[in-house]
């Protein structure tokens, strides 16, 4: 039986290391505005139903207009966010219940290279698994440092992953995560699958093949290698 999977544009962040005055998801990649590419690739998925756009309060009217200009029709809610990002999932995670749709996908509109093979990669492993990643394997060395910046260890790379976005889940499960969960603790979290890995222990994040493509918009000097892969 098919699930129906809804697709959130995570869009509110301030980008403190992009140093450019405009934020990195309204700057100009190609034709359009970075935020633009991650939801003309949602909206063009046949496996994602309906859209919602988080944003900062101060730009939900212009990306409402936005959505009216780009004709896109599965955009059902343009929503403010909060100062972190898992203010912006609480908010998203709130325009629906689990009565309405069975799948949530989180993608941050920083990175603007998403693929269908992603999108469909992901919500076909939802089908057996309750919370999903796309992920790369790390292919450098890495190093784990005390705070006077001595190595301590490095870890064996064949065990790491750098994981990206979209993460999928099962829409009950992370709201019921984000219900549980202490908000005193949300800060020490960098993605949502900690926070459901946190809530609960017993569910397995499954890793989906990402992409090299799929980088974030960090630093200025990204733009430029994102214009050369778009």
């Amino acid at each position: 039986m098919s699930r129906n999977t809804v697709g959130v544009v995570l869009a509110a962040g301030k980008g403190t290391r992009f140093t450019d005055e405009t934020p990195k998801q309204f700057v100009r990649l190609g034709d359009k505005p970075v935020l633009a590419h991650s939801v003309d690739a949602m909206q063009a998925c046949g496996v994602i139903d309906a859209i919602v756009i988080v944003t900062s309060a101060d730009r939900v009217k212009q990306v409402r207009d936005m959505t009216k200009a780009f004709r896109w029709s599965k955009v059902t809610a343009v929503i403010p966010g909060g100062d972190q990002r898992f203010d912006s999932t609480r908010a998203a995670l709130s325009v629906y219940d689990d009565t309405v749709f069975d799948n949530i996908l989180l993608h941050d509109a920083a990175r603007p290279l998403l693929s269908q093979e992603v999108l469909h990669s992901i919500v076909a492993a939802l089908d057996t698994d309750e919370a999903v990643t796309a992920a790369i394997p790390v292919t450098d060395t890495v190093v784990r440092a005390d705070a006077q910046n001595a190595v301590l260890e490095t870890p064996d790379r064949a065990t790491l992953w750098q994981v990206q976005t979209p993460q999928g889940f099962d829409l009950y499960t992370i709201q019921e995560a984000y219900r549980r969960i202490d908000p005193a603790d949300l800060p020490r979290f960098t993605d949502d699958t900690a926070v459901v890995r946190h809530v609960f222990p017993h569910i397995s994040v499954k890793l989906v093949p990402g992409s090299r493509r799929l980088m974030k918009l960090t630093y200025p000097e990204d733009l430029a290698l994102l214009s050369a892969l778009l």
